[in-house]
C-alpha cells in the first residue's frame, strides 16, 4: 500500500499505478475507492487487464451490464488476455 501511494504521488496520471492501487483497494473490500481508481485508470488507457479489474469491482458492486461492457472493449483490445479470460471464467461470464 505504502509504495502505491508513494508511487502514485510520484505518477499521479500513471493509469498502470492506478490500476494496481485499485486492485488493492478492491482486495481491501473498498469498493467505491477502487471503481475510482480504475474508471480514471482505464479512461487514461482501455487496456484489457485493467477491464478485468475494473469489470469484476463493477460486478461486485451489482453492475453486472456495467461489468459486461467494460469487459466487451477489454477483450475487442486484446481478447486473449489472460487476467481478463480467468475474471470471465471465475466469475462464470459468457459475453
Amino acid at each position: 500500500g505504502a509504495l502505491l501511494d508513494t508511487a502514485l504521488q510520484l505518477e499521479p496520471h500513471n493509469a498502470m499505478i492506478q490500476d494496481s492501487k485499485g486492485w488493492l483497494e478492491f482486495r481491501l473490500g473498498r469498493l467505491p475507492a477502487a471503481r475510482a481508481l480504475l474508471e480514471t485508470a482505464f479512461a487514461a488507457l482501455p487496456d484489457a487487464e485493467i477491464a478485468a479489474h475494473l469489470g469484476e469491482v463493477l460486478w461486485q458492486l451489482g453492475e453486472q451490464d456495467a461489468a459486461c461492457k467494460v469487459w466487451r472493449l477489454g477483450l475487442g483490445s486484446d481478447p486473449d488476455n489472460t487476467a481478463l479470460q480467468a475474471t470471465l471464467k471465475r466469475l462464470k461470464v459468457k459475453l
